[in-house]
């Protein structure tokens, strides 16, 4: 509802949604947690045999997971899904041509159909469409 009352508003403004960038240490969480999932599931599949071509000595931690290997999946799982977790930000920013007009960040809260018209509103555009 609200996208076909801005196709009235838009004009020259700008209306772009785009994806709120996670902090640096955030993308350095998720990539560890990926790389430590891809190689855990590596070592799941293939564990000793990997060793046993190559000749070399199978180390504990190999050892280990190739005894436990549904136990070392889920673990595995839930460290690669808390990983992944940080990337989230929660954010729901609405720019009006380079003017921040909501902030999800700063309320804690999405905006209501309402609240939209009246931001809207407020910058120029009158709308008599309420949502009750």
């Amino acid at each position: 509802m609200l996208e076909q009352h801005i196709s009235d508003f838009r004009g020259n403004n700008v209306i772009i949604g785009d994806v709120y960038p996670p902090s640096t240490f955030a993308v350095w969480i998720a990539e560890v947690s990926g790389t430590l999932w891809m190689l855990g599931i590596a070592l799941i599949i293939f564990g000793k045999s990997i060793f046993d071509i190559t000749g070399l000595p199978v180390p504990f931690f190999v050892d280990y997971i190739s005894n436990n290997k549904v136990q070392t999946f889920i673990i595995l799982f839930v460290l690669n899904n808390i990983g992944h977790s940080f990337l989230a930000t929660g954010a729901f920013e609405i720019y009006l041509n380079d003017d921040l007009i909501f902030s999800k960040l700063q309320t804690g809260r999405f905006p209501t159909m309402n609240e939209m018209f009246m931001i809207l509103d407020s910058h120029g555009y009158s709308s008599d469409v309420l949502i009750t």
